[in-house]
């Protein structure tokens, strides 16, 4: 079975590492001095200026985005009955899952990672993760779990229950894949103060990229226009849809929340855990914050994430 989708490639950029930076560090700044909104979502804006002067560099970010088979870069063969899709967060594209990858995959999971432009309005991610499951090829008879780190829980949830790219009817005539299971690690299903930080979380996630060799130095204006950050606010018209919403049929779902601290207020750090909290749903708390909870934060270590077996519990026939 073949797919269309590649894999990050390293970056190679004429001129230097020492110079990528530099263009990094003043389109960031550029984007702060500016609105948001002219500098990122107007064609005649920061955004449309760079995609009209360098359309390459768009080509080579989109070709990063997609359903990438996690098995490919280590050659373990999993089972393709057991599909599990990770779908990562806001400013978070794809390191979250340095643990349960691999723990997955040593269960006889068949894993994917789904990338998207982490910025952009959730609704388009959500139709984006639509589009990926319709183009796979998987069978009717091989169901697809989605494991989701902070807002990936709402791209699947959106996607999942949104009327407008209709799902579940297009799971009854074998369109797409049915969806067996649905765990949101860190969700903020009921909204998270990180549009306030965003532009940290740019620098950050850009910053990452940069030491990992990955991306583009025009990374953090393709990677969406802010849109994201601002449905996540607590009582956004965005979530307040999403929310009056029932749950998807034939889905088995489930919550698991951090807990950072017993003598701070109950949440790990990011996302409170009344935000986390669905109601209906089983909900499921461990210890550590919004990162650690369920990754480590070096590659070396040999700590279990306490997220990763309960998630592997959870998938379990």
């Amino acid at each position: 079975m073949h797919f269309s989708w590649t894999q990050k490639t390293r970056l190679d950029i004429t001129g230097g590492r020492a110079a990528s930076w530099v263009m990094i560090l003043t389109l960031l700044g550029l984007i702060c001095l500016v609105s948001p909104s002219w500098a990122l979502s107007s064609e005649q804006g920061i955004k449309g200026w760079l995609e009209k002067t360098f359309p390459a560099a768009e080509a080579q970010v989109a070709a990063t985005h997609g359903l990438t088979p996690y098995q490919q870069k280590t050659g373990v063969q999993g089972d393709t009955h057991r599909n599990v899709i990770l779908i990562h967060g806001l400013d978070e594209p794809g390191r979250v899952w340095l643990n349960l990858a691999p723990a997955l995959a040593e269960k006889g999971f068949s894993v994917w990672q789904f990338t998207y432009p982490n910025d952009q309005d959730i609704r388009a991610s959500s139709r984006f993760l639509f589009q990926c499951l319709g183009a796979a090829g998987w069978l009717p008879s091989d169901p697809v779990a989605l494991v989701c780190h902070s807002m990936g829980g709402l791209v699947a949830r959106q996607m999942l229950t949104d009327p407008e790219i209709g799902y579940a009817g297009a799971a009854d005539r074998a369109r797409v894949p049915q969806i067996s299971h649905l765990i949101m690690i860190g969700t903020p299903n009921h909204g998270a103060g990180l549009a306030r930080f965003r532009v940290v979380m740019e620098v950050r996630e850009q910053i990452l990229n940069r030491i990992h060799g990955y991306g583009h130095w025009l990374q953090g204006v393709y990677d969406g226009d802010g849109a994201a950050a601002a449905q996540l606010l607590p009582d956004s018209e965005f979530l307040n849809r999403l929310n009056a919403r029932p749950h998807p049929e034939k889905v088995s779902m489930a919550v698991i929340a951090g807990i950072l601290s017993p003598w701070l207020p109950p949440g790990d750090g990011l996302v409170s855990l009344s935000s986390a909290r669905l109601d209906t749903l089983a909900l499921y708390t461990v210890p550590g914050n919004h990162l650690s909870m369920v990754r480590n934060m070096t590659a070396s270590s040999k700590r279990v994430p306490p997220a990763v077996p309960l998630v592997i519990r959870l998938l379990a026939p």
